[in-house]
């Protein structure tokens, strides 16, 4: 590997890195978020439209700023077309998400928590992909 293909490596190794990091933070007040509002009382799916919201535009602001930091100035139009892109990909997300969700735990029978958290890590890979391609 050549003295540039290792930097690129390094530098996407990096990225990865911080992706999880803001991934694991956003996932986890998801989570606790999520644990709150089913525990007082709030059904499972509206539960989870609110947490799901709520972590998703957290993420969206360590992503921008921390994990695909862009060099020079953003114009405003940039990022307002960058911002619709991440919330689409993350309303299509959500909504196959709860579909996952509701036939896991209402069709199958399957505990909420486990399903939860199955969910969300199989949709880690999944929007980091979406997102690293479509949006930054």
């Amino acid at each position: 590997m050549s003295g540039n293909g290792k930097k690129r490596w390094m530098e996407r190794l990096a990225q990865f890195i911080k992706y999880g990091f803001a991934g694991g933070i956003s996932t986890a007040v998801n989570l606790l978020l999520f644990w709150i509002l089913e525990g007082v009382g709030l059904y499972y799916i509206a539960a989870n439209v609110v947490s799901y919201v709520f972590a998703v535009v957290l993420n969206y602001v360590m992503n921008r700023k921390f994990v695909f930091a862009q060099r020079g100035d953003y114009v405003k139009k940039e990022e307002r077309r960058r911002l619709a892109k991440f919330m689409f990909i993350r309303l299509l997300n959500l909504l196959a998400d709860n579909g996952l969700f509701y036939l896991c735990v209402s069709i199958f029978g399957m505990p909420v928590y486990p399903s939860r958290l199955g969910l969300t890590f199989a949709e880690i890979v999944v929007t980091y992909a979406a997102v690293k391609k479509m949006v930054f």
